[in-house]
């Protein structure tokens, strides 16, 4: 849905902060040189930044002594050269956790044993694989397969001493402690990636708020539940949806896919109904079905439809739950009738039609299901 969609990239920032290999193109003379700079922004905390220090006086670190943001930098280390004079951090340092010198805390796990200089290995891997097979290419070897089998080829085929001479930048890797920590903390990176929530407010309820000891995904799930109840008590329903399709994903993962198939019926009962994120306010009716003639007919310029995305995930669903199209209908049908609307524009029937006729991208179909229904509200808006 258009509106709800609006909604979505509004308060949901799913940002790809997937680690990324600092490397710049080289020729096969020539070593990599990194050069770009280390230094944090020069402007000054803004006013609705938390500094770190005020973050760390409330978090629990670990049994070894890490904070969130430092587990969250041995996720990152292997991206990093040793070389932090000319190393550059990517901006969520920063904006998003505080911290104003990255370098510090790679020289303090370092130091604290979490972390240490890579060897020729981690180095090539670090490079591109276009950047890998011209090596090989070099050396007259071949260059089909995966990464690790080229870099295991380059290796193999090469003598030390000159890889060394043409990979000279070492990036950090993990020590058996370091690896201890990241795989005894995965909400760190995990929420980082996904946003639902702070890695700080995750330490938090981890620590403060957690009597029954739960894992992090549980407390997740927990804290899911908890913002759809605030949501739906102060009508704000474009947030209910954004946060169900969270519960969705979320379930995906998890391959629960009954569960998932659930909660994307009900996203998408929402977004076929025509509500916004001022449910309860005092609008009156006669002004609030104007609006909705007016943004969500005809289909083509409707906000009151699927998203591609959601589209996909549906198909997805029924091939994962091998389901017919018949026994999708009846799926669909049974899932929306089990789901109270404050408020629709179409009928249950009507809204499986629509999902059907998406799957299949039958503009006709559509166009004329959303007639139907154009002309049932303006007889509704006659009336009062």
């Amino acid at each position: 849905m258009g509106l709800f969609d609006t909604f979505k990239k509004r308060f949901h920032h799913p940002i790809d902060n997937t680690p990324v290999a600092q490397t710049l193109p080289q020729d096969s003379n020539s070593p990599v040189k990194i050069t770009f700079s280390r230094e944090a922004p020069t402007d000054s905390l803004s006013p609705d930044m938390v500094p770190l220090s005020v973050r760390l006086k409330k978090a629990v670190p670990t049994k070894r002594g890490l904070y969130p943001h430092e587990i969250l930098m041995l996720d990152y280390a292997h991206t990093y050269s040793t070389d932090l004079s000319h190393q550059h951090f990517q901006g969520f340092w920063y904006y998003e956790y505080s911290v104003e010198h990255p370098g510090d805390v790679l020289k303090s796990l370092e130091k604290r044993g979490f972390i240490q200089p890579g060897n020729l290995r981690s180095a090539i891997q670090n490079q591109t694989v276009p950047v890998i097979k011209n090596e090989l290419r070099t050396i007259g070897q071949k260059v089909s397969g995966k990464k690790a089998d080229l870099i295991d080829r380059l290796l193999s085929n090469t003598s030390p001493e000159e890889l060394e001479k043409k990979f000279p930048v070492r990036f950090y890797e993990l020590t058996e402690s370091g690896t201890q920590e990241l795989t005894e903390n995965q909400y760190v990176p995990y929420l980082h990636r996904h946003k639902y929530m702070s890695i700080w407010e995750m330490n938090d309820r981890l620590n403060h708020k957690n009597p029954h000891h739960f894992g992090f995904r549980d407390l997740i799930w927990q804290f899911f539940n908890e913002e759809s109840l605030k949501h739906i008590n102060e009508g704000e329903m474009g947030l209910y949806r954004c946060t169900r399709l969270d519960m969705y994903e979320f379930l995906f993962e998890e391959k629960k896919y009954e569960q998932a198939f659930n909660l994307l019926c009900e996203v998408i009962a929402y977004d076929l109904s025509g509500m916004d994120n001022s449910e309860f306010s005092d609008i009156d009716e006669k002004f609030r079905l104007q609006l909705i003639l007016k943004y969500d007919f005809p289909y083509s310029q409707s906000n009151a439809k699927l998203p591609p995305a959601i589209k996909q995930w549906m198909a997805n669903l029924q091939g994962r739950l091998e389901l017919s199209n018949d026994a999708l209908r009846e799926r669909l049908l049974q899932q929306f009738e089990s789901i109270s609307l404050y408020r629709r524009i179409f009928t249950n029937a009507e809204c499986v039609d629509i999902v059907m006729a998406e799957l299949i991208d039958d503009a006709d179909i559509l166009d004329t299901l959303y007639h139907k229904a154009e002309a049932r509200l303006r007889t509704q808006l006659k009336a009062i």
